[in-house]
C-alpha cells in the first residue's frame, strides 16, 4: 500500500513488485553458495592458471522513482551476494519505499555498516556519490543526459559504471496481427503502471490495412480503463507520480 500510495501503481502492480524484489533477493541468496571461477592450463611446465572473482568494493546505486522496490533490489542483491558494499541513493519522489526497503535489509541481520541509505538531491547526494574516492563502482538507472554525465565522471576517474536510460519505445502492429492481442498489449503496454515504465510503448506504427480497425478497437478498450485511486479495488491506472511530471507527460 505504501508503494501505490507513494508512487501511485495500482495495489495489485505494487504487491505484485514487491513481490518480484523477495524472489530477487532469494535468486542471489542462492548465488552466494554458487561462487564459479576458472582453472586453465598455462603454456608453462608445472605452472597452473587460476580465475577468480572478487569484490569491487563500496557500490553507489543511484535508482528512480518508477519502480522503487524491484529496481533497488536488482541492484543491491547482486552487489550484496558477491561480497560488496552499497550506498543506496533512491529518487526523492519515493522515500518512504526505500526506507521501508532498507529497513528490511537491516532486519535481516546484515552488519552495520554493509549496506547504506541516503536520501537527498541528484545533484548533490548523486554527485558526492559518483565522485567519492571511496567509491569503486555506480549503477544508475535513470534519464539519458544525467546518466551521460554519470559515464563521463567514472570514466574519467577510473569507476566501473553500468547505465539503464531511458528510451522511446515503439510498438508495431502489422497486416497479419491477431488484433484482440494486438490492442490488448498496446493498452496495457502504454496506460498500465500509468505508463510510467521504461518498457512502456509510447509510439504505435500500424500499417495500412489493419489500421482503422485498430484504432477503433483500440479506443474503445481505452474507454474501458478505469483511472482512480491507485489503492482502490479494480482501479486500472492510477495517478502520475507528481504535480511536476504530469505536466511534462501533457507537454509532449
Amino acid at each position: 500500500e505504501l508503494l501505490a500510495r507513494e508512487e501511485g501503481k495500482t495495489l495489485p502492480e505494487a504487491i505484485g513488485e514487491v513481490g518480484r524484489a523477495g524472489q530477487i533477493f532469494k535468486f542471489f541468496a542462492g548465488e552466494c553458495l554458487r561462487l564459479s571461477g576458472e582453472t586453465l592450463p598455462s603454456v608453462r611446465p608445472g605452472i597452473g592458471v587460476e580465475i577468480t572473482r572478487e569484490p569491487i568494493g563500496v557500490v553507489g546505486l543511484i535508482t528512480p522513482w518508477n519502480f522503487p522496490i524491484a529496481i533497488p533490489a536488482w541492484k543491491i542483491a547482486p552487489a550484496l551476494a558477491f561480497g560488496n558494499c552499497v550506498v543506496l541513493k533512491p529518487a526523492d519522489l519515493v522515500p518512504g519505499s526505500a526506507w521501508a526497503l532498507a529497513d528490511i535489509i537491516h532486519r535481516s541481520g546484515i552488519p552495520a555498516g554493509v549496506f547504506n541509505l541516503v536520501m537527498g538531491p541528484g545533484r548533490v547526494i548523486g554527485e558526492a556519490l559518483v565522485n567519492h574516492a571511496d567509491v569503486a563502482a555506480i549503477s544508475f538507472t535513470g534519464s539519458v543526459g544525467v546518466g551521460r554525465g554519470i559515464a563521463a565522471a567514472c570514466v574519467a576517474s577510473g569507476k566501473k559504471v553500468q547505465l539503464e536510460m531511458g528510451g522511446k519505445n515503439p510498438q508495431i502492429v502489422l497486416d497479419d496481427a491477431d488484433l484482440n492481442q494486438a490492442v490488448e498489449l498496446s493498452a496495457q503496454s502504454g496506460f498500465y503502471s500509468t505508463g510510467q515504465r521504461c518498457t512502456a510503448s509510447s509510439r504505435l506504427i500500424v500499417t495500412d490495412k489493419i489500421y482503422p480497425a485498430f484504432i477503433e478497437a483500440l479506443q474503445a478498450r481505452m474507454a474501458r480503463i478505469l483511472v482512480g485511486d491507485a489503492r482502490a479495488a479494480g482501479t486500472d491506472m492510477g495517478p502520475v507520480v507528481s504535480q511536476a511530471q504530469l505536466e511534462q507527460d501533457l507537454s509532449y
